[in-house]
């Protein structure tokens, strides 16, 4: 699991972490549920490949900053 935080907003990746509707919830910043779902899925199918073998480690922790980055510019647009 990782986690990846910038300025205020931070985020745990990974199979065992809580959902990102709760953490970014929790947190205390608006957003788009429909929207932070589809993050979540992208987050699942990571972790598929992940566990399956099929991308190594940095491609693994590209892809998660990548999807960090898509959370933090959402979240950025909700809470202005």
């Amino acid at each position: 699991m990782s986690y990846i935080t910038e300025n205020t907003l931070g985020i745990r990746f990974g199979a065992l972490a809580e959902p990102f509707t709760k953490q970014i919830k929790e947190q205390g910043f608006k957003y788009d549920p429909v929207k932070v779902r589809q993050f979540e899925k992208l987050n699942e199918y990571i972790t598929h490949l992940m566990f399956a073998d099929l991308l190594p480690e940095a491609s693994i922790e590209k892809a998660r900053k990548k999807l960090f980055t898509k959370i933090k510019t959402h979240i950025k647009l909700h809470n202005k």
